[in-house]
């Protein structure tokens, strides 16, 4: 038998998604070094793809 566990993370601004056979956190480890922001903000983890953060500095607010 043969099991697989995939973790998932999306862009909360595009929808633009990254897969791994990891725990999250390690998973967001990895997409920080890509560029990616994740952020804390009234208890809610957001996460923001380089294009989005970017937007976002810019004063383009992504959408919800």
């Amino acid at each position: 038998m043969s099991i697989t566990k995939q973790v998932t993370v999306w862009c909360d601004g595009c929808g633009n998604w990254e897969q791994a056979s990891s725990t999250a956190a390690s998973l967001r480890r990895e997409l920080k070094k890509k560029g990616w922001k994740t952020v804390l903000k009234h208890h809610i983890v957001t996460d923001y793809c380089p294009d989005c953060w970017r937007k976002q500095e810019e004063g383009y607010a992504p959408r919800a």
